[in-house]
């Protein structure tokens, strides 16, 4: 690279920060908060969730949204979790084992193991 485009490649990154400084001045939620239960309608997880959602409610001033997304043993409510965009307002609550099952699963030793007889 040489000095002319290393300058072009600057000036547009200085031209930009006063854009981000703005988005990330921004206030928080400013928009409602979905809480994703990867669980069906009253169980202990749903339970718990909008107990939590309750008070992240009164504490953030936006509405929570408790969102339930059973089947799979949980893990189509943690994909979908997985899967949205980044930014905070797609939070997933639930157990353990679909967490880890998924992850196991995606590991490219885990499956190249072989059984042995």
């Amino acid at each position: 690279m040489n000095r002319r485009d290393f300058n072009r490649i600057a000036l547009t990154l200085l031209g930009t920060a006063p854009l981000t400084a703005t988005r990330a001045a921004e206030r928080y939620p400013a928009k409602p908060i979905s809480l994703v239960v990867a669980y069906s309608a009253g169980g202990s997880a749903d339970l718990r969730a909008r107990q939590v959602g309750r008070y992240m409610s009164t504490a953030l001033a936006q509405p929570v949204v408790v969102e339930n997304r059973p089947g799979g043993a949980g893990n189509i409510g943690t994909q979908y979790v997985a899967r949205a965009r980044p930014d905070g307002y797609v939070l997933g609550i639930g157990n353990l084992g679909p967490l880890s099952v998924s992850i196991l699963r995606c590991l490219p030793t885990f499956r190249s193991i072989q059984p042995r007889t």
